[in-house]
């Protein structure tokens, strides 16, 4: 995605969170559990907005069932949604939330910061590398339900230290996820990879290897020839 096309453009209305699902993985559970347990701690109306999902392709209970069972309203499920329309969801609403146990990146995570939110997730490998707690956002450990819950209620509730996070996260991406961070660091892999790649910089064990794989294949008649011993020659029978 064009980092242009992360610019916050519509002023946030509302309290909302922001929540892109696609698998089980995603633990929905744990994310809509929270959520009712924020909601008893603020006295400001809060939604729940969940992106993503197509027809059919859902991994366990349904969100819809999920809410019902755990008596928790304003969850919104918008459905899937383009990449040209993600930046007006983020807009509109006070932080991304992101509760997968299993992340190896987290690019819905970059995306919302890239629009001026701070992130809320669960201390996994991809949201553990991007977001600074309690800088540019919240990390909880997985299953704590109780420290998830707080993270969203502080989001509500404290207004001052939402927007110094989000403004921190947005710069945070901006310096190391911008497609100019981006070629810098390829072009550092490159020049790495050309530079060990060298003759010059490998070791004595690759150049015998190498020397070894060059010696000269023996002739194929010759290389037969050694290979093969000839049977015994017969004895004629005399009588």
């Amino acid at each position: 995605m064009l980092e242009e096309q992360l610019e916050p453009n519509i002023p946030a209305s509302g309290r909302d969170y922001l929540r892109r699902i696609r698998d089980a993985a995603k633990r929905l559970d744990l994310l809509i559990g929270a959520f009712g347990v924020a909601q008893e701690r603020v006295r400001v109306p809060a939604g729940l907005v969940l992106v993503g999902g197509h027809p059919g392709e859902w991994e366990g209970e349904h969100p819809v069932q999920l809410a019902t069972r755990l008596g928790v309203s304003q969850v919104f499920l918008a459905g899937w949604q383009t990449q040209e329309e993600l930046p007006q969801f983020f807009s509109a609403a006070e932080a991304v939330v992101l509760t997968s146990v299993r992340e190896q990146f987290g690019q819905v995570i970059v995306e919302g910061m890239a629009c001026g939110l701070p992130a809320v997730a669960t201390r996994s490998l991809g949201p553990a590398a991007i977001i600074d707690d309690g800088l540019t956002g919240w990390l909880v450990e997985a299953d704590d339900q109780h420290a998830l819950a707080a993270a969203m209620a502080d989001v509500v509730t404290d207004d001052r230290e939402r927007e110094r996070r989000g403004q921190l996260a947005r710069a945070a991406v901006r310096q190391r996820y911008s497609w100019t961070r981006a070629a810098e660091q390829l072009a550092a892999v490159l020049e790495h990879a050309a530079a060990t790649g060298s003759p010059q910089s490998r070791g004595p064990a690759w150049k015998a290897r190498r020397n070894r794989d060059r010696r000269p294949l023996p002739d194929r008649h010759n290389a037969l020839a050694t290979s093969v011993t000839p049977p015994p020659a017969r004895r004629s029978a005399s009588g």
